[in-house]
């Protein structure tokens, strides 16, 4: 009996250190490269460059301004945040929270501080297309 219960054991301890292996060295570079989008817009954000923005967006993204809402091209939502960051320049951004979706979209919510002291609530959702993290919705919104 001893013999069967430590075969059970030994069984179920080799399962369990396959798994954790799998965990550990699959998801790497997926969260590697979600990182590195977070952090590109993250920059983005901080330095008021719509361009830079754009490059990380869907051919089209749901985008909310404070004078502006809907679903934009990638062209044209540029051209709106770059009219935004003109008329609000950016003091500084913060990353406050970072996340994923059961449906495999990461977030990040963060606050924008302007130079005129105005202080705004940002939302971006990414989802992967094509292998390539992409921001499908930006929300600005004044707090």
């Amino acid at each position: 009996m001893k013999s069967f219960i430590a075969n059970i054991i030994k069984s179920i301890s080799a399962g369990a250190f396959l798994l954790m292996l799998m965990c550990a060295m699959w998801p790497h570079h997926a969260l590697a490269q979600d990182a590195q989008t977070s952090t590109h817009v993250a920059a983005a954000m901080s330095n008021g460059n719509a361009t830079a923005l754009a490059s990380l967006m869907n051919n089209t993204v749901a985008l909310t301004l404070p004078d502006s809402d809907g679903t934009y091209s990638k062209k044209q939502a540029e051209q709106l945040i770059k009219m935004f960051f003109e008329q609000n320049p950016v003091s500084t951004f913060t990353a406050e929270h970072n996340g994923t979706s059961t449906d495999g979209s990461c977030y990040m919510i963060g606050e924008l501080l302007t130079t005129k002291q105005k202080t705004y609530r940002v939302y971006v959702l990414t989802k992967k297309r094509d292998g390539v993290d992409l921001i499908q919705q930006l929300q600005i919104e004044e707090e």
